[in-house]
């Protein structure tokens, strides 16, 4: 079962369509042939999107944002010497929105998670933005789904897909490996987007798999291990095309103890 993209048709003009969206409620109204008004809480005055008079749909699908991830375990994460373990955690997804033909579509929005935060990984001067995500740990995809239908918000299917009123979190598959002869504690994971590719799963949506190795008492070293499980096929984007991580491994810091945004509000 496959539910993304998910393809509305645009009203004709002067006609609305309502919809929810990540919990908010939003309307698209046609001005004319070339303009849609787009309304919600924030701007009620609307927000004019410009297009071709054959711009006849909206296509939504689900993405990790434009920021790094500055990922917060709710649990800390202590890895024995010479030993390694899996975990899974969960990303909170945005939903991107292009409008076009069935053949192409041009990105126009973002809607995001009702709880967004940023964070600086890094000294002050010197880091990186990112968005941070603070996620429980679990020992199974079965513990993620358990924990995840507790915590659904169900919208109203008349006014929408319930995937677009409250997309599920995409559910990341850690291995982290500790080959040092001391254990070594994690407290934070850094998840730059080129090492991310989404998957989707029996409606489940899943990131690739990623081992986490940890070189020290601070560094680690992030590899994508690849498809989450055997035939899993990985997300498109808005026009059909798979997006698909890069392999090449990166080094962050897991630990550090510089003053940063943390402290400063981020």
């Amino acid at each position: 079962m496959f539910t993304w993209p998910i393809t509305i048709e645009l009203p004709e003009p002067p006609d609305t369509q309502s919809l929810v969206i990540q919990g908010a409620c939003v309307k698209f109204v046609r001005e004319s042939a070339h303009l849609l008004r787009f309304e919600n809480e924030e701007h009620s005055d609307g927000i004019l999107i410009g297009g071709s008079s054959q711009t006849e749909t909206a296509r939504f699908v689900p993405s990790l944002g434009d920021l790094p991830l500055l990922l917060f375990p709710r649990q800390r994460l202590l890895c024995p010497a010479e030993h390694d373990f899996d975990v899974f955690l969960t990303l909170p997804l945005c939903v991107l929105m292009g409008v076009g033909l069935e053949v192409h579509y041009t990105r126009v929005m973002e809607f995001w998670p009702p709880r967004f935060s940023r964070a600086l990984y890094g000294p002050l001067e010197s880091g990186t933005i990112c968005r941070a995500v603070h996620s429980g740990v679990y020992h199974s995809l079965e513990s993620v789904s358990a924990a995840s239908a507790m915590d659904e918000d169900t919208a109203e299917v008349s006014q929408g897909s319930p995937y677009l009123s409250a997309p599920p979190p995409a559910i990341l598959s850690l291995k982290v490996v500790n080959r040092t002869r001391k254990p070594l504690e994690v407290s934070k994971i850094m998840l730059p987007l080129e090492l991310l590719s989404l998957y989707e799963h029996e409606g489940e949506l899943l990131t690739n798999k990623l081992e986490m190795r940890l070189m020290g008492e601070y560094e680690a070293q992030l590899t994508s291990l690849g498809e989450p499980m055997p035939g899993t096929k990985p997300l498109r984007d808005l026009n059909g095309e798979p997006v698909i991580a890069a392999v090449r491994p990166m080094l962050f810091m897991h630990s550090y103890k510089q003053r940063t945004g943390l402290e400063f509000g981020f």
